[in-house]
């Protein structure tokens, strides 16, 4: 869903589902990223791929941050299982 979203609505969404959080609440995206480029329009399905770092400077905007695990890490986990021709795909935890 968010790939149809403005980058202005995106972080104005992802405030609106922050002000929702309880505490140690979380929020996760799933969607594709491109490589190389900030992001790329496609104008038949009226859709925007996002790279990774320009989702995350726009969830750093929105005033969220990645969810760390007890060690330390990042929640991030990259969808490995599909061909190697389909967009990246990671699963970001989110949150105040």
């Amino acid at each position: 869903v968010i790939g149809y979203l403005t980058d202005w609505d995106l972080c104005n969404f992802l405030q609106r589902c922050m002000k929702s959080l309880r505490k140690d609440g979380v929020i996760v995206i799933k969607d594709n990223t491109c490589n190389d480029l900030a992001f790329m329009a496609d104008k038949d399905d009226s859709d925007v791929t996002r790279s990774y770092q320009y989702l995350m400077a726009l969830v750093k905007e929105s005033g969220l941050s990645i969810v760390k695990s007890k060690s330390g890490e990042h929640m991030i986990q990259w969808q490995d299982d599909f061909p190697s021709d389909i967009w990246p795909v990671p699963m970001i935890a989110l949150t105040m």
